[in-house]
């Protein structure tokens, strides 16, 4: 099929022994990315397929690099979200005077008697 080419890694110890010749194209959905120990590449951790796409061409999906881009954006943290979380770990020090009272105000366990039977 013109334009559609395999890379192999030689080094690699397991090599595919049948390749798609007509190769279709799915959607899938995943929870997240995750990079896989000794690896430079970000997988999509628990991935599914939504739906398999008769009516389009391999050549209308992303490339691994776009989908590399994707990972790492999906992995940063927005600004607002880190601003957001700022702002409630603020309020909530403001609060640790009542956590520290309701400790000493609390009786103990070793205050409590229990009868000898």
């Amino acid at each position: 099929m013109p334009g559609f080419n395999v890379l192999l890694e030689p080094a690699r110890r397991l090599q595919p022994v049948e390749l798609f010749k007509h190769p279709f194209i799915v959607e899938v959905v995943g929870a997240s990315f995750d990079k896989p120990a000794n690896v430079g590449y970000f997988a999509l951790r628990f991935p599914r397929v939504l739906k398999v796409h008769e009516d389009r061409s391999f050549k209308d999906t992303i490339s691994f690099e776009e989908l590399q881009e994707m990972a790492q954006r999906c992995l940063e943290i927005p600004d607002d979200e880190e601003q957001e979380e700022k702002s409630w770990l603020g309020r909530l020090r403001g609060y640790e005077h009542l956590v520290d009272r309701s400790r000493t105000s609390s009786p103990s366990d070793d205050a409590v008697s229990v009868p000898d039977i």
